[in-house]
């Protein structure tokens, strides 16, 4: 953990990772508050350096400090989810993973709204693993060679850097887009940071301009799956589903343990009425980590079935239409709405079984 002046939050971030790490390793760049005493109290090793700039600088400082097996890195303004703590560890100690890939999950302003996206934030002590870029630092393309086994888990970290006041929420994404667009005024043709002044600006709502610095990055060469997921989604909130199947596409091709690309990939072809390509993204979906417990109790897997259903007995294939909703039903389907849904189409599935439709 990298910290600076983090007495409100950091409490928070050390407590959710008790019980489950061997050593807490914390970068201070220059505390003036009680950061380090909190810190210490938990009985973190507090490292001190100055701050450059770089973020990834600042993060490898305590990667070379570390001697666990594995390295789990939070921000003060973090937390990870109680619920998947003990799970976590357990996954680990497994022996089956080298990396773990999670939910990062912000509240928007001061809204209901969230926002997800997933990173390996758990990744094996390789020798060379180091972050990389100053800002939106990166570990992936330091460790990628060790051809890691890569767990594409929901457990999920909680963070609240965003939960802010509309005006506070909009000047935090502001800063963050400057930060970034003078990086590619330095940097042209930086396909990684290209991508950030991307994301700047649909978090800001601007989604043509968006769409056209996503573009560019990709022209850079930068085809990431979270460059080819948010081009997606950009393109499928303007209406244009055609360009997102493609791209959702495209980004399953290149990776194929999202679950969150498949579903939506699932959800635009069960509005295109192509039920048998929405049966199988779903399913995809479910596929990825089957074997974990854990994805299998989770509420994403839960509607995945519901909709997976749903697609099945478009296709009039009654009998196992019937079969995924009771699956869904199984699960914790995140409200009673979905719930509703789930039981309509049982009930509508078990009544063409029957030979009454």
């Amino acid at each position: 953990m990298i910290v600076k002046n983090e007495e409100d939050n950091l409490r928070r971030a050390l407590e959710s990772v008790q019980g489950i790490s061997d050593e807490l390793v914390i970068v201070d760049t220059g505390s003036t508050d009680r950061t380090v005493a909190i810190a210490q109290e938990h009985g973190a090793r507090v490292l001190h350096e100055a701050w450059s700039d770089d973020y990834a600088a600042a993060r490898n400082v305590g990667v070379e400090a570390a001697r666990g097996d594995f390295i789990l890195y939070i921000d003060a303004d973090e937390e990870l989810r109680k619920e998947d703590r003990s799970a976590l560890r357990t996954t680990l100690e497994s022996g089956r993973y080298d990396v773990v890939i999670l939910d990062i999950v912000s509240p928007i302003g001061d809204s209901d709204k969230t926002n997800t996206v997933q990173y390996p934030r758990v990744f094996r002590r390789y020798d060379d693993a180091r972050f990389r870029y100053r800002l939106h630092e990166q570990i992936w393309e330091s460790i990628a060679h060790h051809q890691p086994r890569v767990l594409s888990s929901e457990f999920r970290i909680l963070h609240h850097g965003y939960a802010l006041s509309g005006e506070a929420y909009r000047n935090k994404c502001e800063r963050n887009l400057a930060l970034a667009s003078r990086i590619v005024e330095a940097e042209p043709d930086n396909g990684f940071y290209l991508y950030h002044v991307g994301l700047g600006h649909l978090t800001l709502g601007r989604s043509e301009e968006g769409i056209r610095w996503l573009e560019k990055a990709r022209r850079a060469g930068y085809d990431a799956p979270g460059c080819l997921n948010a081009l997606a989604q950009a393109h499928q909130d303007q209406g244009r589903s055609e360009e997102a199947v493609e791209l959702f596409r495209e980004s399953t091709r290149c990776c194929s343990s999202q679950h969150h690309a498949w579903a939506a990939l699932g959800d635009l072809y069960l509005k295109k009425q192509d039920y048998a390509e929405a049966e199988t993204a779903f399913g995809r979906g479910l596929d990825v980590g089957r074997s974990e417990i854990h994805n299998d109790l989770a509420q994403l897997a839960s509607v995945l079935w519901m909709k997976r259903g749903m697609a099945q007995l478009m296709m009039k294939d009654a009998a196992t239409a019937a079969s995924s909703l009771r699956r869904a039903l199984e699960l914790q389907l995140p409200d009673s709405e979905k719930r509703a849904v789930a039981e309509r189409y049982l009930a509508l599935a078990i009544k063409l079984g029957s030979g009454q439709m």
